[in-house]
C-alpha cells in the first residue's frame, strides 16, 4: 500500500531553509512576509504568522500546502520552488544503468483500486533527464483509462509527492482516504479548478470527474511510463 506519511523532518528542514534563504534575498523581515501574505490572503494575526514563519524556517513545523502557496506567491516563486531537490540526486541499487525500485501494486486507470505491496522489485533504466531518488516506487497499470499514452498493464514510475503537491496539468496517482483508510487510488491527469480537481482521463471514452480537493489525496507524480507490449 503506498506509504501516506509524505511529510518528513528533512523536508521541512530543506523548505524551511529556501523560505528563509528566499526571504532575506527579497530584503523582508519575518513580519514583513507576515503583512504581505495577510494584506492579500488575509488571515490570523500579523505576530501569529510572523511566529509561524518563524518556525517553518527552523523545521519546527509541517508548512501546509496553501500556506506555501501563499508564500510562494508573495516571494515571487512557484510553489515547486520549495520542492526542487538543490543536491546531488541519491539513487538506489544503481545496476549497469538501471535502478531497481519497489513495486507497490496496481493503480486503477478507469475505476479506483487498493495498491497492495507484492514485495517485487522492478530494473528502470536510467536514460534521459528522469533519474530515480530512492524513495520512488513502481505501479502497474490496470484499465485504458489513459490510452493511448499510458496502456493498461503500464509500468509507471513514481516520484512521492511532497506534501501532496503537483503542479496543474500533471499526471498524478490519486487516492481517496479516510484518516489511515485507503479506498482506492487511479492515475489521471489533473487541473487546479480552485476548490476542486478536474481529474482527466486521456482516453477520450471516459468522462472527466469533478472531486473537491479535501476529498482525494495526490500520492505520487508520474515521471517514466515503461511500456512492454
Amino acid at each position: 500500500m503506498i506509504d501516506a506519511n509524505a511529510i518528513n523532518v528533512f523536508m521541512s528542514e530543506t523548505i524551511g531553509s529556501k523560505i528563509e534563504k528566499l526571504r532575506k534575498q527579497k530584503g523582508l523581515s519575518r513580519r514583513e512576509l507576515a503583512e504581505k501574505i495577510i494584506g492579500k490572503f488575509g488571515g490570523p494575526s500579523i505576530a501569529g504568522l510572523s511566529q509561524y514563519i518563524y518556525q517553518l524556517e527552523k523545521g519546527k513545523r509541517k508548512p501546509k500546502v496553501e500556506t506555501l502557496e501563499k508564500i510562494a506567491y508573495v516571494l515571487g516563486v512557484p510553489p515547486s520552488y520549495f520542492f526542487e531537490e538543490s543536491k546531488e540526486l541519491e539513487y538506489l541499487g544503481e545496476l549497469d544503468g538501471f535502478v531497481n525500485l519497489p513495486v507497490l501494486g496496481e493503480v486503477g486507470a478507469g475505476d479506483m483500486i487498493i495498491p497492495l505491496a507484492e514485495g517485487d522489485t522492478y530494473l528502470v533504466p536510467l536514460a534521459g533527464k528522469v533519474k530515480p531518488q530512492k524513495d520512488w516506487y513502481v505501479l502497474k497499470v490496470k484499465g485504458t483509462s489513459m490510452e493511448p499514452y499510458i496502456h493498461d498493464g503500464s509500468i509507471l514510475v513514481i516520484e512521492p509527492a511532497r506534501f501532496g503537491y503537483a503542479e496543474s496539468g500533471q499526471i498524478v496517482v490519486l487516492c481517496e482516504e479516510d484518516g489511515d483508510c485507503l479506498h482506492g487510488c487511479t492515475v489521471k491527469k489533473i487541473e487546479d479548478a480552485g476548490k476542486e480537481w478536474l481529474i482527466i482521463p486521456l482516453n477520450g471514452s471516459f468522462e472527466t470527474k469533478r472531486r473537491p480537493k479535501s476529498e482525494v489525496k495526490i500520492k505520487g507524480i508520474v515521471r517514466k511510463v515503461i511500456w512492454e507490449p
